[in-house]
């Protein structure tokens, strides 16, 4: 046995620990303050993509989530959509289902995000639709 192994850090989990070490730093208000930004971002986009007749927002945004489908595409496009923007390295959009739809799903969640990244992400995703459809069609 290493007596290492016996120290506070790796005798039971301290899971606690990141949550106190990040408020005792930043402080309470810079932590909300960032989420704020966040959640900002987000009906920023939800904004964007209501603008746009190609989308639909399929669920209320509340916080930093933005979730909407590209309107009369199938799921097969949803996915698809998803998976060119992360394997092109553009942005980071994730898939879950409500009402028994694929659905594509952004969450703001890195404070340095801005509305201008949205703008981006708005124009990625654009452009991925349309290529989507297009080779979907033919």
């Amino acid at each position: 046995m290493w007596p290492c192994d016996l120290g506070p850090d790796l005798s039971r989990g301290f899971r606690a620990l990141k949550a106190w070490f990040t408020l005792e730093t930043l402080g309470a208000d810079r932590i909300a303050g960032s989420i704020e930004r966040c959640c900002r971002v987000a009906r920023h986009l939800e904004r964007r993509l209501r603008k746009l007749p190609m989308f639909e927002v399929v669920a209320p945004v509340a916080l930093n989530i933005v979730c909407f489908r590209v309107r009369g595409a199938s799921d097969k496009v949803q996915e698809a959509v998803v998976m060119d923007l992360q394997e092109r390295g553009l942005a980071a959009p994730s898939l879950t289902v409500l009402d028994g739809r694929t659905t594509i799903r952004a969450a703001i969640v890195n404070h340095r995000t801005t509305t201008r990244h949205a703008d981006l992400f708005v124009e990625h995703l654009l452009a991925s639709v349309l290529a989507q459809l297009q080779a979907e069609t033919g």
